[in-house]
């Protein structure tokens, strides 16, 4: 039987070894959204190292295609808005529909194509394409929704030979959440704090496309038996074009008292991040604060309301480092297909990838489908999947 305990036995040196080289190799998947308000598509390569919640991952490169404004018009005309989530209560008009899916797909295949092209001797070794994106949701109150998606996963499928995984906000919605957004536990793998032996720094992550959505990233050194208490709030246009009574300037004599929009969403991220720190780690409760908080802003638009947003936080908050994305390699219209890709890792390594406090629902799970491509992608992406072994759950995440 001794032959059994050294199958099993996590000190025995083959053991080590081949956990070494489990989270020491090197995987690569591209990850694909439509931009929140429907103005272009994105694309990125990622290479990830690792696996589960301790993944490392890597952007390699970047490509956008911009929507042209015939199909946003069109698209519009039929959902009635071009601001993500997208909803109509009504039978969807199905050539319309079929006629804004066959284009899109078309550019999906482009960017496919345009990334491998600079993927190199990599190219061979991407296991799957993440499309991340929140579809139309059709149905109204009380009545069985359904989510028709904006990309043909078998026809990206056919054309690229690449294993598609898609529709991650289905299951979210079928067990009573949001469905979108859910890209809360992606972002903490990709921008939080997970230093070893001791992480420290609190992360926010600023987004500033259809309104504005924060995301706090606490620190995590990865030796948690569950995945730390992360915060998403989301600010809507509607939400900032409401007229300010009175606001006040939290944290900073610098700020302004006026009605915009930038001064409130400004006073409110202040607010909010006061309110977060409250809750804030013991191990970093002795440190100073220009080392507990760092702020990630994806910069808005040139001749958005909320330009200048980033020098506004410098001011209101002279102990916090504020920061551009662009610092860390990721474009400001890059941030959505990093989390498509995050997504297609979690999936391909069978982790749930929904926050029960966020998304709303009971527990979390393992979210996608997947529509396979050319046998040897698909040989290799399932035997990448059987080699994972997933980390031990709770008995209510396992059931």
């Amino acid at each position: 039987m001794d032959w059994i305990k050294t199958i099993f036995d996590p000190r025995h040196p083959i053991q080590k070894a081949d956990r070494l080289r489990f989270h020491q190799r090197h995987r690569f998947l591209i990850g694909l959204t439509i931009a929140a308000d429907f103005s272009q598509m994105t694309g990125c390569l990622v290479e990830g190292t690792s696996a589960g919640k301790l993944l490392r991952l890597k952007a390699q490169s970047f490509q956008e295609l911009p929507i042209p404004g015939l199909m946003r018009r069109l698209f519009e005309q039929w959902c009635g808005t071009a601001l993500a989530p997208y909803h109509v209560e009504s039978s969807p008009d199905l050539p319309t529909y079929l006629s804004l899916q066959a284009d899109l797909t078309q550019m999906a295949i482009q960017l496919v194509h345009a990334l491998m092209s600079q993927a190199g001797q990599a190219a061979d070794r991407v296991l799957a394409v993440a499309v991340h994106h929140c579809g139309v949701l059709v149905g109204g109150a009380g009545q069985p929704n359904f989510n028709l998606p904006l990309i043909d996963a078998a026809a990206l499928a056919l054309k690229t030979g690449m294993n598609v995984l898609d529709q991650f906000p289905v299951k979210d919605r079928l067990e009573g959440g949001t469905g979108w957004p859910i890209s809360a536990l992606p972002l903490w793998i990709l921008w939080a704090d997970r230093r070893s032996p001791q992480a420290f720094e609190h992360r926010v992550i600023i987004e500033s496309t259809s309104g504005v959505q924060m995301t706090w990233l606490p620190p995590s050194d990865g030796l948690d038996a569950t995945f730390p208490l992360i915060q998403q709030r989301i600010w809507t246009m509607a939400e900032l074009s409401e007229p300010a009574e009175s606001l006040s300037a939290s944290n900073s004599d610098d700020l302004i008292n006026s009605g915009t929009s930038l001064d409130r969403i400004v006073t409110d991220i202040c607010q909010q991040i006061a309110a977060w720190q409250t809750v804030d780690s013991p191990r970093s409760a002795a440190l100073a604060a220009t080392h507990k908080l760092r702020i990630l802003i994806a910069e808005p638009e040139t001749g958005s309301e909320l330009e200048g947003l980033q020098q506004r936080l410098t001011q209101a908050l002279p102990q916090t480092v504020v920061v551009p994305c662009c610092d860390y390699d990721c474009p400001s219209w890059g941030m959505g297909a990093l989390v498509a890709a995050t997504h297609g890792f979690l999936h391909v390594d069978q982790v749930p990838a929904n926050l029960p406090w966020i998304s709303g629902t009971e527990v979390p799970r393992i979210l996608g489908t997947l529509t396979p491509g050319a046998a040897g992608r698909y040989r290799s992406l399932l035997i990448e999947m059987s080699d994972y072994r997933p980390p031990v759950m709770t008995l209510r995440d396992a059931v």
